[in-house]
């Protein structure tokens, strides 16, 4: 039996109905909406390695965010300040997303793994 690849990835217009902090694309957006049901249909077409690479695409992209966007400092700078930046809420909130994204595309191949990094997200208790 033959499935069909899902006919589209998640639209800009879906995409934007998050706030999107500096430094993510909307290519970035699109990836991370769309991982899941990409990778499930490259698993079901037995296309393995595809699968791997997409999820290897996203991981690289949430690396160039947090490379880019350096939320470590954007801490530091709230601790001096005494101040909190809606910016950091902003990110933190994005990349928990990215992660829960990341673990439901590997949960097929690694379920344990995936559990594990999903459980990473609460690491954020700011956004709890």
């Amino acid at each position: 039996v033959e499935r069909a690849r899902p006919s589209r990835l998640a639209t800009d217009e879906e995409a934007r109905g998050r706030d999107r902090p500096l430094g993510v694309t909307e290519g970035d957006e699109v990836l991370l909406d769309s991982l899941e049901a990409v990778v499930l249909a490259d698993i079901a077409d037995g296309a393995w390695r595809q699968a791997a690479l997409t999820i290897l695409r996203a991981v690289a992209a949430v690396n160039r965010v947090i490379e880019e966007t350096r939320p470590w400092e954007i801490s530091r700078q709230e601790a001096r300040s005494g101040t909190i930046d809606p910016d950091l809420d902003v990110l933190l909130g994005w990349l928990a997303h990215a992660v829960e994204a990341i673990a439901a595309a590997v949960r097929p191949i690694l379920p344990h793994g995936a559990g594990r990094l999903a459980g990473a997200s609460r690491a954020f208790p700011r956004l709890s």
